[in-house]
């Protein structure tokens, strides 16, 4: 059933493992069928713009009518420009790196969804999550409505705690000049 709300009846058939399991961005897209996605300005995305590595949390909303499903992905996406027919694609590079017998397997990167709901008709589109970040990273909302998908990105910017020193003692901070030692003007 999310298969068909999420994609429609047009688009290849895909189960939500699949999508929940999508190791990158340009996979989850491809099950989605988003890949002609465009940017709205009537979706919000609510993440910190600051914060420390950990649990943070998302709410994401559409006011798009008849918006049926709302998909949250870590990843930047980027609306491609129509190509026209023949004209030379871009090779991609590989995903997966070489490794020589002997190495130890890089470790698997965390899926990119995050999270996502169908809303009843009539209802508000809405989604919140928790969810853990490690780095600074973007995020995308991706929402479907009036037949089509719709997206909206924002940056999370991971810091560290600012050292914290120990207070010294307040005779210690105060230095007097002695005035034997300073020189006349």
């Amino acid at each position: 059933m999310l298969a068909l709300l999420l994609c429609g009846g047009a688009h290849a058939q895909f189960t939500p493992l699949e999508v929940e399991q999508a190791p990158d961005l340009d996979r989850l897209v491809a099950l989605l069928g988003a890949q002609s996605a465009q940017p709205s300005t009537h979706l919000a995305l609510q993440l910190p713009d600051v914060s420390l590595a950990g649990r943070v949390s998302a709410r994401a909303y559409s006011e798009l009518p008849g918006t049926t499903a709302l998909v949250l992905a870590r990843g930047a996406f980027v609306a491609k420009a129509p190509t026209t027919a023949g004209a030379a694609q871009p090779i991609r590079p590989p995903t997966l790196a070489a490794r020589t017998s002997g190495e130890v397997a890089p470790q698997q990167p965390p899926a990119v969804w995050i999270a996502s709901a169908s809303p009843k008709a009539g209802e508000p589109a809405r989604l919140e999550a928790r969810f853990d970040i490690a780095r600074t990273g973007v995020f995308t909302l991706f929402a479907h409505a009036q037949g089509r998908w719709w997206f909206v990105t924002r940056e999370i910017k991971v810091g560290e705690p600012a050292p914290v020193e120990p207070a010294a003692s307040p005779a210690a901070a105060v230095t007097l000049s002695h005035p034997a030692k300073m020189a006349p003007p």
